[in-house]
């Protein structure tokens, strides 16, 4: 997330130093340190499914059904650490950006409008680079973009999905 910050800060001649803004970002976001706005804008990210735990959700999608009750609850139980994880990485990279794209269209002219960007018109704005910068730094996840071999949605496939995915947390 810091080099991807950094390169929207140069592209957008941003001034600041990407590493410390992100930083800033995740210790901010660990401490509830973050404006009622970015609040919001947390609630927003988190309930169109961009900063969910998209990863491990990912696990168990189609593992319902092919464990048993138990053992499904104890993966579910033991994955809770993972998921609380990737929903704080992305909801700090959100807060990061949304520390530089908001204020940056509020001072900016819309090229639909040929006027200042109104607080919903950056705001939408922002949101939309928002949520390109979180999949660019923490990926989309969801069945098109696995490898093949964990598409076919047979059991082996299924327990090496669960295998591969557990390994990106180690």
């Amino acid at each position: 997330g810091f080099a991807e910050l950094h390169k929207y800060m140069k592209e957008r001649g941003l001034k600041g130093v990407g590493d410390v803004e992100y930083a800033k970002a995740l210790n901010d976001v660990l401490f509830n340190k973050i404006s009622d706005q970015e609040k919001a804008f947390v609630t927003d990210i988190i309930s169109k499914g961009i900063a969910q735990d998209q990863y491990i959700q990912s696990i168990f999608e189609g593992l319902h059904g092919r464990l048993g009750k138990e053992l499904l609850e104890i993966a579910r139980t033991m994955a809770i650490p993972f998921s609380k994880s990737e929903v704080y990485n992305r909801t700090s990279a959100g807060v990061a950006l949304f520390r530089q794209a908001y204020p940056m269209y509020l001072k900016q002219i819309n090229p639909e409008t040929n006027k200042l960007y109104t607080e919903q018109e950056a705001y939408d704005t922002m949101f939309a680079d928002a949520r390109t910068f979180i999949d660019n730094v923490h990926y989309a996840y969801g069945k098109p973009n696995r490898p093949l071999w964990m598409q076919s949605g047979d059991f082996t496939s299924k327990v090496l999905h669960t295998a591969y995915t557990f390994r990106g947390f180690t």
